[in-house]
């Protein structure tokens, strides 16, 4: 198990408590006049990765700096993505993406992001 995550070819820290996989699974419930419950199922769960990813504006060796992370949420194309566990993913962006800065120097050496977002598998 890794201590972070490959997004489009870069690695970023994952926080333990911060970063989770979970499965959406299509089903829609419906009560009936009757009083009876109708369940239909869809084909296929989704998978889902949710939290937050931090990102330095100068980073270790092998891990992408914010400009990199902000590249790549910006683009609009489904994206490669690599879990903890080692697992390869085809993932998209899903829509809001949120950041925080750890200093209000934004652009020093030594500040680091949080940024929270949300990907899908496709």
């Amino acid at each position: 198990m890794n201590a972070y995550v490959t997004l489009d070819g870069n690695k970023y820290s994952a926080p333990h408590g911060q970063w989770a996989p979970s499965t959406d699974r299509p089903v829609v419930v419906r009560r009936l006049l009757s009083g009876g419950t109708n369940v239909t199922f869809g084909p296929a769960p989704i998978q889902r990765w949710q939290g937050q990813l931090n990102a330095s504006v100068t980073p270790a060796s092998g891990f992408g700096d914010i400009d990199d992370l902000r590249a790549t949420v910006a683009k609009l194309e489904s994206l490669s993505f690599t879990d903890h566990y080692g697992t390869s993913y085809t993932v998209v962006v899903d829509r809001s993406v949120g950041e925080e800065s750890l200093s209000p120097v934004w652009d020093s050496a030594e500040n680091k992001f949080k940024v929270s977002l949300t990907l899908l598998e496709l």
